[in-house]
């Protein structure tokens, strides 16, 4: 995350993409969002990668790679590539994030399964007193791991259980997204 607008001049975004493209070929097709600009692989087995662009922010994403290392090496590739085509320095960055996240497989009210794994054996359990149907358990919590709160830690569970579903008793298979991040403040 930036703390000031990152250019968006054609040939700026062209040239910065295409040289991810020659080290990362799969990263072909080029796309237009509604507040970013996209350079995307196709999605092949379940893996895909992405760089993204937004007014104040640089994405990137890698969906199970075959090994940690192409992920790492994407990621790598944009912090180096970056600053030099978007004009970022250390002054400018607000913080880097880095994220990991684990789809699980559900085929029950997927807030009931995160209840019963994380608070069943909790006090919070006697405020379910009987058989009442849970309609949204997402617990997130965040950590400092610095005093100063520089790094901070981010751990997020999506159930994405609808109310439809809950009602009917008929669950989709949607899974149960269990993400982990790591946030660093500057100075960079």
């Amino acid at each position: 995350s930036l703390k000031l607008d990152l250019p968006t001049a054609r040939e700026t975004v062209l040239d910065m993409f295409d040289r991810v493209r020659r080290e990362q070929p799969r990263m072909e097709r080029f796309r237009r969002y509604d507040d970013e600009l996209a350079l995307e692989s196709p999605e092949e087995a379940g893996r895909y990668a992405w760089l993204a662009l937004g007014r104040t922010a640089i994405r990137s994403g890698s969906v199970n790679p075959e090994v940690l290392d192409d992920a790492y090496g994407l990621h790598r590739l944009i912090l180096e590539v970056a600053p030099y085509f978007l004009s970022i320095s250390p002054l400018d960055m607000d913080c880097l994030e880095l994220m990991y996240g684990v789809d699980l497989e559900a085929d029950r009210n997927r807030n009931e399964v995160v209840f019963d794994a994380l608070l069943a054996g909790s006090p919070l359990r006697d405020l379910v007193a009987g058989d009442e149907p849970l309609v949204d358990v997402q617990p997130f919590i965040g950590l400092a791991l610095e005093p100063d709160c520089s790094r901070q830690a981010f751990v997020e569970i999506k159930t994405r259980t609808r109310t439809p579903e809950i009602a009917s008793g008929r669950f989709d298979h949607e899974p149960i997204s269990v993400y982990l991040t790591i946030r660093s403040h500057g100075p960079f």
